[in-house]
């Protein structure tokens, strides 16, 4: 597991004694060291990486938000930018889709700090009961749905089938509208991120981890132990929720398209950065001096 204050192995180059140009290759994982250090060219890279999968998260889950485009980029940034790089400091993360997901809570804590909804009151057993009788792959669907997405983004983040997702679509909007107290936008919000909050603190020591959501995705489980884990999953509201926001995120990072350079300055220069080296850097200065 990568912490940013440890230097990874997969991140490290042999430099030679003999002062041989270096090609420096670039991963989420130096990324992350240089952010965590405050170097400029690792949160550079992050805000172009990022800045539109942030934008699209926030106007999707918190649509009444009603900063400007650029001012909520900005201050998504700046959350992780805070005591001197105290998230990038915190994390811990074995891929980028991990790290993706662990960015996806940042947003959502960001949204959820800025934006008044009305609270309902079902509850996690209401959540629970809401897809009873689907199958596994409906209940997945039904909770794209439930976080507003629509057949067609299901399909593309789920099954690839348009046919399956309007069938679910068609099966979920009842049990949807059952939940939401009302018919309105904010009101459907307010759902969204209620079953969300009561799926998050569901979490049992049995439930998916991040590793094995990305082994099921990736076809490398055992038929048994996938087999356990879809077992699981299709009564646990925790892990439905986790596993279609892990689908989610790889979706998003996949249609995401780079920041322009103007708008990752406009972001870049309102952080608290320091002059420091890169990973990379550091490591060609050390070897030299040796």
């Amino acid at each position: 597991m990568y912490r940013p204050d440890q230097c990874p192995r997969a991140t490290l180059v042999t430099l030679s004694l003999v002062h041989w140009p270096v090609m420096a290759i670039r991963t989420i994982f130096t990324m992350a060291e240089d952010c965590a250090h405050g170097v400029r060219q690792g949160w550079f890279e992050f805000v172009r990486d990022y800045g539109t999968v942030a934008e699209r998260l926030v106007a999707h889950y918190f649509p009444t938000l009603a900063s400007e485009t650029g001012m909520r980029r900005r201050t998504v940034f700046a959350r992780a930018n805070a005591d001197d790089n105290a998230w990038f400091r915190s994390l811990a993360f074995a891929n980028e889709r991990e790290f993706a997901m662990a960015f996806r809570e940042l947003v959502l804590a960001y949204g959820r700090s800025s934006v008044r909804l009305p609270v309902l009151q079902f509850s996690a057993d209401d959540l629970a009961r809401a897809p009873d009788g689907l199958a596994l792959i409906q209940r997945q669907l039904f909770w794209v749905f439930l976080k507003g997405w629509s057949v067609d983004e299901a399909s593309a983040m789920i099954t690839n089938a348009a046919a399956t997702a309007k069938e679910a679509r068609i099966l979920a909007d009842d049990r949807i509208h059952a939940l939401a107290d009302g018919d309105s936008s904010m009101a459907h919000c307010a759902t969204t991120l209620r079953a969300m909050e009561l799926a998050e603190s569901a979490r049992t020591p049995d439930c998916l981890s991040w590793k094995t959501m990305d082994n099921i995705i990736n076809g490398q489980i055992s038929w048994r132990d996938r087999d356990n884990a879809e077992r699981h999953a299709s009564g646990c509201i925790h892990c439905l929720n986790s596993f279609t926001a892990f689908q989610e995120m790889i979706w998003l990072r996949k249609e995401a398209q780079p920041l322009p350079e103007t708008e990752i300055e406009q972001v870049v220069q309102g952080l608290r950065l320091q002059e420091r080296k890169g990973l990379f850097s550091r490591l060609l200065a050390k070897n030299r001096a040796s």
